[in-house]
């Protein structure tokens, strides 16, 4: 099995934090008095619980008449794990691709020097 590459760590993390800053989220609510915003992409990992609704970002509700906030950690370390992932394969296919184009370009050198 393989180490996990800690500079995809370091970046999968930053990518989850801004993520969850950069993306609204909407009031859900069961009663009239009590409702929940959930923030992370792609898995729910922060809960802010509020009487009333303030704002759908992030931040203006950490800061501003929040009543509890709830971090799911397992569900951050699943964000970070199923980046990490995506990353792995988009580079690999990059990879691929490039090899692929330094090949193609260095059989057709060789050919034009064979046939001269």
């Amino acid at each position: 099995m393989k180490k996990l590459n800690k500079k995809f760590l370091k970046w999968s993390c930053l990518f989850c934090i801004v993520l969850t800053l950069f993306i609204p989220s909407d009031f859900a609510s069961d009663n009239d008095w009590w409702g929940t915003y959930h923030f992370g992409f792609p898995l729910e990992y922060i809960t802010i619980y509020q009487h009333n609704p303030y704002s759908s970002w992030l931040l203006s509700n950490i800061f501003n008449g929040n009543k509890g906030m709830h971090i799911n950690l397992g569900g951050l370390l699943l964000n970070m794990l199923i980046i990490v992932l995506v990353l792995q394969v988009l580079l690999k296919r990059l990879v691929q691709k490039d090899q692929n184009k330094f090949e193609g370009s260095f059989s057709n050198e060789t050919n034009q020097t064979i046939n001269r």
